[in-house]
């Protein structure tokens, strides 16, 4: 498992958030180009994963189907994701799903033992642009993801029906032995740790 620290940015473009960290040690840099990730997120009926996220669950278990770049009508390459998480503290498991299209996904859905298994079904959808960072050494990751957008998930197509504009996550992730460095990083930066849940948040959204 890994470590996974989340920050919430305001007021500033994501540009100038990454200029600011290139600045720092231990010397962050880009390792991979911007990209939209797209999710499907899934829950029962009762839904358990949104209320255990809600209250705070030390060890809770979210399910999401995800793919890349800006086309939903025709999927291509997603994944389905269980991330567990215990704290801090996370873990995915993968499972590579065939192409597909929006319309084939009740199928498909049905199709798949993680979610029948669990009486999962579709609540949830949304996008973001990710930026990708990487210390020198490999050890330290960041992520900022900007431009949230969340909606319910529906049979015709994705729709985003929220923004949440002005606001960028910035996550840091490194191995559970890394721990002990962990404050000559953040040190100096000028906002606090927080929890930031985009299927929670989402779910606010979509029922308020």
């Amino acid at each position: 498992m890994r470590y996974e620290r989340k920050y919430i940015l305001e007021r500033a473009m994501p540009e100038a958030w990454l200029a600011w960290l290139y600045g720092l040690p231990p010397a962050f840099r880009t390792s991979f180009p911007p990209r939209q990730i797209n999710n499907i997120y899934f829950d029962d009926f009762d839904l358990t994963s949104y209320q255990e996220n809600s209250a705070g669950i030390s060890r809770r278990s979210k399910y999401r189907m995800r793919w890349y770049g800006d086309v939903y009508d025709l999927l291509p390459q997603p994944i389905l994701e269980i991330k567990t998480k215990e704290a801090l503290l996370g873990e995915k498991t993968y499972r590579q799903l065939p192409d597909t299209s929006w319309g084939e996904l009740p199928a498909l859905f049905r199709q798949m033992p993680e979610l029948t298994n669990s009486n999962l079904r579709p609540v949830l959808v949304n996008a973001y642009r990710r930026q990708y960072l990487e210390s020198a050494d490999g050890r330290f990751r960041l992520t900022l993801d900007s431009e949230l957008r969340f909606g319910p998930y529906t049979r015709k197509s994705m729709r985003f029906d929220f923004q949440l504009p002005g606001i960028s996550i910035l996550e840091l992730k490194y191995a559970a032995a890394s721990d002990d460095e962990i404050d000559d990083i953040t040190q100096n930066w000028p906002f606090r740790m927080t929890r930031f849940s985009k299927y929670s948040v989402g779910m606010q959204l979509i029922m308020d």
